[in-house]
C-alpha cells in the first residue's frame, strides 16, 4: 500500500524545496565542498596526504558503509522484500573477494573502483532527483537530461586526470585486459568533453524551457550540479595529487550520505514506520547524532585492525572483509534508497508524482546483472592468472597510454630502480615525471638512488635531500642519504642522517651498526657498544655482515680523506 503521503494532493500540504532547511542543506548537500576543499589543504600542510588519506579511507570511506549495512539487515520489512539478495551477496562476495585476496589478483580492486564512480555519481543524481521531485518537477526529460549530466561529467572529470586514468589503466592491464594505444585514449577523452559539452547545453536549454513555460523547477538542484562540477574539476584535475583529491571527493560524498541517511530515517521513526532498534538510534537527539557517528568510526575501525594484525591468513580474510563491504555497499544502495519507492518517497517528505511500492527489479533481469558481474569478474581472473607480463611491462605500457601522466613515469622509473635495468632510463622518467608536475616525493628518491650508483654523489644527497622534504618519514632514504654523505667523507652529517634513521624507525639494525662504527671512529667506545648491542638484539645473524660492511666503508671514506689531506 502507497503511503498516505504520496497520495495526498500536492495543494493539501505546504510544499518546502529544502530536505532539511535551508542553512542545512546549503551547509551539507550543496556547498560542502567549499568547507571541505579548504579544511584538507589546510591540513596537507600539516600532515602527509597519505596521511589524511589513510584516515579518510578508514573512518569514512569503509566507516560510511555501516548505516546502509544497518537498515539492510535491520529493517524487518525490507529485509522480508529482498531476503534472498541479502542473504546470497554477502555470502557470494566474501568468496570471490577472498579468492581475488588469496592468488592477489586485481580485477575486484579494478571493479570497485569503476563501481564507486558510479556510486557517486548515482549519489549526486539521487540528490538532483529529490530537489526536483520537493519542487514539483517529475518530468521525464528532465530527469533524464540529469541522468546525462552526471555521467558525463563525472566520466569526463576522471578521463581528463592523467594519474586518475593512469590508475585505471594501470589495473587493467594487470587484470589482463589487452592494451589500449594513446590515441584511442584521446578520441575517448574528446569524445567525453563533446558529449559534456552537448548535454550541459541541452540540459541548460531544458532549463529555460521550463521556466519558460511556468513548470516546476528546482534552483538548489542546479546549484548542486554546479558546485559538484566545480568539485570534480578541482579535485581531479586542477589539484594534480591523486591522494588529496580523491581524499577531498570521499570525504564530501560521506557527508552527503551520512546526512540523507540520518534525515531520512529520522523522518521514519516520526511517522512510526520503523523497529526497536531503528527508533532508538535515530531519535532527533544530539546524543543520537553522537552514537550514530561513533559506530560509523568502529565500523571504519576494522581497517586499523587489518594493519595490525600479525597472521598473514587473517589479514586476507579482513581485506576480503573489506572489499565485500564496499561491494555490498554499491550493490545495496542500488536499490533501498530507491527515489522512486513510495515508503522512500514518503520517507524524504517528497509529495506527487508517480511512485511505485517496489523498486525491485524483475527476478530475471536481476540476476542477469550478477551473472555479467559474474563473467567480468571471471574474465579478469583468468586474464591475470594467465599473463605473463611483469610490472615493469605494465609500467611501460601505462606510459605509452597515457604519456602525459606523471604518476605513470614515476612507475616505471621505480622498476627499473628496482630491477636494476637502466640508471638512464629511470632518471629520464622521474625527470619526466617533475616536469609533468609531480608533486610526489618518489621521483626525487628515485634520481638520488640513480645517481648514487652511477658515482654522482653531490648531485644524489640533493636528490634525496628533496625527496626527504617532501616526505620526512622516508626511512631508507634518509639511510641512503647518510650513506652518500659518508662517502663524500663528511662523517659528522653521515653520524646526523644515521641517527634520523633511528629516530624514524628504531630497529633498523644498519643504521645502528654504521652509528656503532662511526662512534668507534671518533673515540667513544661507549656509544659504539651501545649501538652493537642495540643492533645484536634486534637482528643477531645479520649484525656481523652490517658491522664490516660500515668498517669497509668507513675505512676507505677516511683513507680517501687522509690521501686528499695536505
Amino acid at each position: 500500500m502507497s503511503s498516505p503521503a504520496v497520495n495526498q494532493p500536492e495543494s493539501a500540504q505546504p510544499r518546502s524545496l529544502w530536505i532539511v532547511s535551508s542553512w542545512k542543506d546549503i551547509l551539507l548537500f550543496i556547498a560542502t565542498p567549499f568547507l571541505v576543499v579548504p579544511l584538507l589543504l589546510r591540513a596537507s600542510g600539516q600532515w602527509r596526504n597519505e596521511d589524511i588519506s589513510y584516515i579518510v579511507l578508514t573512518f569514512g570511506a569503509l566507516g560510511h558503509h555501516a548505516p546502509g549495512l544497518m537498515r539492510a539487515y535491520g529493517d524487518r520489512e525490507l529485509f522480508r522484500k529482498y531476503r534472498i539478495r541479502f542473504i546470497v551477496a554477502p555470502i557470494a562476495g566474501i568468496m570471490i573477494c577472498y579468492f581475488f585476496t588469496v592468488q592477489t589478483l586485481t580485477g575486484v580492486t579494478l571493479v570497485l573502483i569503476l563501481w564507486g564512480i558510479w556510486h557517486f555519481w548515482m549519489q549526486t543524481y539521487g540528490f538532483a532527483r529529490i530537489y526536483d521531485a520537493k519542487a514539483g518537477c517529475f518530468d521525464s526529460t528532465t530527469r533524464r537530461l540529469d541522468f546525462a549530466l552526471c555521467a558525463s561529467v563525472f566520466m569526463t572529470a576522471v578521463l581528463s586526470s592523467d594519474d586518475h586514468l593512469a590508475k585505471i589503466v594501470e589495473l587493467m592491464y594487470q587484470s589482463g585486459v589487452p592494451a589500449i594505444s594513446a590515441s584511442v585514449l584521446v578520441g575517448v577523452r574528446v569524445f567525453g568533453l563533446v558529449s559534456t559539452l552537448i548535454v550541459t547545453v541541452w540540459f541548460l536549454n531544458n532549463f529555460l524551457r521550463l521556466r519558460r513555460t511556468g513548470k516546476p523547477y528546482s534552483p538548489i538542484k542546479l546549484a548542486l550540479m554546479a558546485v559538484t562540477s566545480w568539485l570534480l574539476w578541482f579535485a581531479l584535475i586542477y589539484l594534480n595529487n591523486v591522494i588529496l583529491g580523491l581524499a577531498m571527493l570521499e570525504v564530501v560524498h560521506d557527508i552527503q550520505y551520512l546526512t540523507i541517511v540520518w534525515v531520512f530515517n529520522n523522518n521514519r521513526v516520526n511517522k512510526d514506520q520503523v523497529g526497536g532498534f531503528t527508533r532508538f538510534l535515530f531519535r532527533r537527539s544530539g546524543a543520537m547524532i553522537g552514537l550514530y557517528i561513533g559506530l560509523v568510526i568502529a565500523y571504519g575501525s576494522i581497517r586499523l585492525v587489518v594493519d595490525n594484525v600479525s597472521s598473514e591468513a587473517l589479514q586476507r580474510i579482513l581485506l576480503s572483509v573489506i572489499a565485500t563491504s564496499n561491494m555490498l555497499h554499491f550493490y545495496y544502495d542500488g536499490f533501498i534508497w530507491k527515489v522512486r519507492d513510495a515508503k522512500t518517497r514518503a520517507s524524504l517528505g517528497v509529495n506527487g508524482g508517480k511512485a511505485s511500492n517496489t523498486a525491485m527489479i524483475a527476478g530475471w533481469k536481476h540476476g542477469l546483472k550478477w551473472v555479467v558481474l559474474g563473467l567480468i569478474l571471471l574474465f579478469l581472473g583468468v586474464r591475470e592468472l594467465s599473463s605473463k607480463l611483469s610490472y615493469r611491462d605494465i609500467a611501460e605500457m601505462v606510459v605509452e597510454s597515457v604519456p602525459n601522466s606523471p604518476r605513470a613515469h614515476t612507475m616505471l622509473a621505480d622498476e627499473l630502480i628496482t630491477e636494476n635495468v637502466s640508471y638512464y632510463g629511470a632518471i629520464d622518467h622521474a625527470q619526466k615525471a617533475i616536469e609533468l608536475g609531480s608533486d610526489s616525493y618518489l621521483p626525487y628518491k628515485v634520481i638520488g638512488f640513480a645517481r648514487g650508483q652511477m658515482g654522482q654523489l653531490e648531485k644524489s644527497v640533493a636528490s634525496f635531500q628533496k625527496s626527504l622534504e617532501i616526505n620526512p618519514d622516508q626511512v631508507w632514504t634518509a639511510y641512503n642519504l647518510g650513506n652518500a654523505v659518508l662517502e663524500l667523507g663528511r662523517i659528522d652529517d653521515a653520524m646526523n642522517r644515521f641517527r634520523t634513521v633511528l629516530e624514524l624507525d628504531p630497529e633498523r639494525t644498519v643504521a645502528h651498526c654504521y652509528l656503532s662504527e662511526g662512534y668507534k671512529r671518533l673515540g667513544d667506545e661507549e656509544k659504539s657498544r651501545l649501538h652493537r648491542g642495540l643492533a645484536t638484539k634486534i637482528d643477531p645473524e645479520e649484525v656481523g655482515k652490517l658491522l664490516d660492511l660500515a668498517r669497509e666503508q668507513f675505512d676507505r671514506v677516511l683513507h680517501r680523506k687522509r690521501a686528499t689531506e695536505p
